[in-house]
């Protein structure tokens, strides 16, 4: 082999090696184009509040389930990213007077029909007609498909007219787009 045909071989290979280079640099950019956006909105988290004025029932059909004290509620209100809602919740709950364990299903649903679904645990305390808990969101359908999120509910009730009102404040997070 004569000098210039081992450069010219040499400069082919360099060219080769450096091309090589290059396409991987722009397929892992692209690459990360794609799935940034997505990984972004997955995990971005915007404020989330409600505020219900509901109506509760205790220990009827078809609220009952195995739990000493079920409340049954229905309300209306206003929520961040839903507008006016509507809301469904049991309350399971051990008896007592104050500080008492309790779990909390809740359904919100937007004027469109699209829900957020809340699983929450605390307390009650009947005596200062007050409760508290701490809610994850477990779902949604419609543009709140896919939904997370997490926060608190407070509950200030009068029980000679079985009222309450319901504040949940926390943040919320949808695949869907959130105003």
């Amino acid at each position: 082999m004569s000098a210039g045909e081992y450069t010219v071989t040499r400069k082919g290979r360099m060219a080769l090696i450096t091309g090589r280079r290059i396409a991987l640099a722009v397929l892992a950019l692209c690459a990360m184009l794609v799935a940034g956006p997505r990984q972004a909105a997955a995990t971005s988290l915007v404020p989330f509040h409600a505020t219900i004025t509901e109506t509760y029932v205790v220990n009827t059909t078809p609220c009952q389930s195995p739990a000493p004290v079920t409340i049954c509620s229905t309300g209306t209100g206003q929520a961040t990213h839903l507008g006016e809602i509507r809301e469904v919740a049991v309350v399971e709950s051990s008896p007592g007077a104050c500080r008492v364990a309790e779990r909390r299903t809740t359904t919100l649903t937007a004027a469109n029909g699209d829900q957020i679904m809340l699983d929450a645990t605390g307390w009650n305390c009947r005596t200062e007609s007050t409760a508290s808990d701490t809610y994850t969101v477990t779902g949604g359908t419609g543009r709140y498909r896919g939904a997370t999120g997490r926060g608190t509910i407070n509950v200030t009730f009068t029980p000679a007219i079985r009222e309450a009102v319901v504040t949940i404040d926390g943040t919320l997070s949808s695949p869907g787009s959130l105003p």
